[in-house]
């Protein structure tokens, strides 16, 4: 069995309103991401609890993108949904794996 290859990326996680999925996923697909994946989930914080009756369930959307991604996401959340919606955000360092399946394309 041979060692396992890692690819670096940036896990760029995302809360925000689950009325918000389906725009959101397009935009993130149109700005470049090869995948994104959503999540439901509750919690308590600033914006009160959720899910609530104004907003509805909360999302957490997570992507892996490369180095050059990283800004365009985050200007994309900065002009079109921060606005509008409740919404945090933040990027991490990771190794993903398969290596080959996070190639650029």
């Amino acid at each position: 069995m041979g060692t396992p290859q890692f690819v670096r990326r940036k896990l760029i996680t995302i809360l925000t309103v689950e009325s918000a999925e389906e725009l959101l996923m397009k935009d993130l697909l149109e700005l470049g991401a090869n995948g994104v994946s959503a999540l439901r989930a509750h919690g308590r914080g600033e914006h009160g609890v959720r899910p609530s009756a104004r907003y509805g369930g909360n999302l957490q959307v997570e992507l892996l993108v490369d180095e050059a991604l990283v800004g365009k996401v985050f200007g994309l959340l900065e002009e079109r949904y921060r606005p509008m919606n409740p919404i945090v955000a933040w990027v991490q360092d990771v190794e993903a794996w398969p290596a080959e399946k996070f190639a650029q394309r």
